[in-house]
């Protein structure tokens, strides 16, 4: 490896450590994004019925958690923004 790339790295990681170093402090306060909005109450049951399909169509975790389907996408929307991925993309 290049001195010059490791060097740069070693720069980076320097400036990464200072700011969770801020952040860790106080310093720095992170502030719920606006578009970000309260889990709704069966986000972890719909986690754990999610986590055990492959696949999950809207409208059968709508039915596994009574719900309408609008509800549903929502849900499944919140989990994917989780970072939880795109887990419904085609309906069954």
């Amino acid at each position: 490896m290049d001195n010059n790339v490791l060097q740069l790295i070693l720069k980076k990681l320097e400036e990464i450590d200072e700011r969770v170093k801020k952040i860790e402090s106080g310093a720095i306060k992170i502030e719920k994004k606006e578009e970000e909005e309260e889990k709704d109450p069966l986000f972890f049951k719909a986690l754990k019925i999610v986590e055990k399909r492959e696949e999950t169509p809207a409208s059968f975790l709508a039915k596994e958690l009574g719900i309408d389907q609008k509800r549903a996408e929502k849900i499944l929307d919140q989990l994917a923004y989780a970072g939880y991925g795109e887990t419904y993309w085609g309906e069954a």
